[in-house]
């Protein structure tokens, strides 16, 4: 029965682990993709 139970808390606790890493990269992904976009805009701005 306790490795059963081990084996339900290491689940949570990957799951809370892949949370936080999802949680700090979806802002850096958003800043990325704003400038990369800012920055074709403006060279297609350019290129007119």
């Amino acid at each position: 029965m306790h490795e059963f139970l081990d084996a339900i808390n290491k689940s949570y606790t990957t799951l809370d682990d892949q949370f936080v890493m999802l949680r700090r990269a979806a802002p850096i992904s958003s800043e990325e993709l704003f400038s990369s976009n800012k920055q074709l805009r403006e060279e297609s701005e350019a290129q007119k």
